[in-house]
């Protein structure tokens, strides 16, 4: 079956500004709709009035990023090939592709799930649980961990069907996840419910990821479409494995380090006390929204450049590689001025603490200053994924919160205190844009753009 006709001409033969944007609208939706649910489930743990129990649950957050990042990192990986297939209308591939990348997934899934059921208490402490959060952090990390297939299988799902230019289903099933997830979480926590308290939240959660999966799976087994997971006929290819891990790893890699980048910046903030910690995670929290808008387009940006590099288009690549780039660095320097304008009146939204104002205001200020750069690396670092650059991928992945950021975080302070602390993402970020150009330095000789 060839690719719905809709959806080929969107990719291929659309004016390339309409088509970005097609594609990128619903997974900035999509992407944002997650961003308010986190919120607003946070919101709600702080109704129970328990201190201890909103640190378990950010405790439990970058266990949730890690889960994430292995469905991103396979459905990325399956879908960079696919938008690559389809382009050279190899449609058994793309069967042999979906049914490796949702095997893998699977497998991954029950794999973390061994791996992390039985060893939560030696586990979160590292992540910050403290002991008097501990108990609260393991049973509620517990239930996370159940629902652990749910988070990878619709990540790695919604990303599949992105690559065939199918962007609307997946923000219809995150968004159906993320507003039954607001709905079930009084009525599982509170007392004139379930109450079920914390637990009631992470079980609101991982019911509301299900409902996502069964949704997305009916949509992927459907005959109606190329991009078809066909259950009953053993697919698996070791070689279309190995590539999808060899792209995903990257992304892997590069989420991962967001959730240790973040332990290391709230270690050295502690030693300067509560106030400049409780700064660090209420500008971190604004920046989120801005880098899911981001993350978003990026989405929308991958099937177009796998499907066009994969089709030979090079001048229809090249464009929306120019006109992505362009948008981006447009959105992020006009979120920039708006920030430094704004830092206080933003910053007062939170607390009236002074000494926590003034921090957050320093930080959004030393941000500010790599921001307006962060859609090059952005949009080079998916493309590199969509053209199936493995090596480029992963180094730009790392690079970033590894390579650059770790060793900021540990030098900066030794010289400037607290304020080498907020510099060391900035500094990792001006550094990171600088790889990046040399990269697409490279790929521009590459390709002659």
């Amino acid at each position: 079956m060839e690719i719905n006709s809709h959806r080929k001409f969107l990719l291929s033969e659309e004016k390339v500004k309409k088509a970005l944007v097609l594609l990128a609208v619903p997974s900035i939706i999509a992407m944002l709709t997650t961003a308010i649910y986190n919120f607003v489930d946070t919101l709600f743990v702080s109704m129970l009035r328990n201190t201890a129990m909103i640190a378990a649950v950010t405790v439990s957050f970058p266990l949730v990023m890690i889960m994430s990042a292995i469905g991103q990192g396979i459905g990325i990986g399956a879908g960079s090939l696919i938008s690559r297939q389809l382009g050279r209308k190899d449609y058994q591939s793309v069967e042999r592709s979906v049914f490796t990348g949702m095997l893998m997934a699977i497998t991954f899934s029950a794999l973390g799930m061994f791996l992390l059921i039985g060893n939560l208490v030696t586990i979160l402490p590292w992540f910050g649980a403290t002991p008097d959060a501990l108990d609260f952090s393991v049973r509620y990390a517990m239930w996370m961990i159940v629902g652990m297939s749910g988070i990878i299988l619709n990540m790695t799902m919604n990303n599949i069907l992105r690559s065939e230019g199918d962007v609307r289903f997946p923000m219809f099933a995150i968004m159906l996840g993320a507003i039954l997830n607001i709905a079930l979480d009084p009525i599982f926590m509170f007392d004139w419910g379930l109450n079920l308290g914390l637990e009631g939240a992470a079980i609101a959660t991982i019911v509301s990821q299900y409902v996502s999966t069964i949704v997305l799976i009916i949509r992927i087994t459907g005959k109606d479409s190329v991009i078809r997971w066909k259950v009953n006929r053993w697919l698996f290819d070791f070689k279309i494995a190995y590539e999808i891990f060899a792209l995903g790893i990257a992304l892997f890699f590069r989420q991962a380090l967001v959730s240790f980048s973040l332990m290391f910046i709230n270690s050295a903030a502690a030693r300067y006390g509560t106030n400049l910690v409780a700064a660090i995670g209420l500008v971190m929290r604004t920046m989120m929204i801005i880098n899911y808008v981001l993350i978003g387009y990026a989405q929308g940006f991958q099937p177009f450049a796998g499907y066009n590099y994969g089709a030979k288009n090079f001048v229809r690549l090249k464009e929306s590689i120019d006109l992505s780039i362009r948008w981006s660095t447009i959105f992020l320097a006009s979120m920039s001025a708006l920030l430094v304008l704004s830092a206080r009146p933003l910053m007062m939204v939170f607390t009236d603490n002074l000494e926590v104002i003034y921090y957050g205001m320093r930080m959004i200020y030393a941000i500010c200053l790599a921001l307006p750069f962060m859609g090059f690396y952005q949009i080079h670092m998916v493309l590199f994924q969509s053209l199936g650059k493995a090596k480029e991928a992963f180094i730009l992945s790392v690079a970033r919160q590894g390579i650059f950021f770790l060793p900021m975080i540990w030098i900066l302070p030794m010289f400037f205190t607290y304020n080498g602390i907020l510099a060391a993402q900035p500094a990792a970020d001006l550094l990171t844009v600088l790889l990046t150009a040399g990269f697409s330095l490279r790929l521009k000789k590459e390709f002659e753009f």
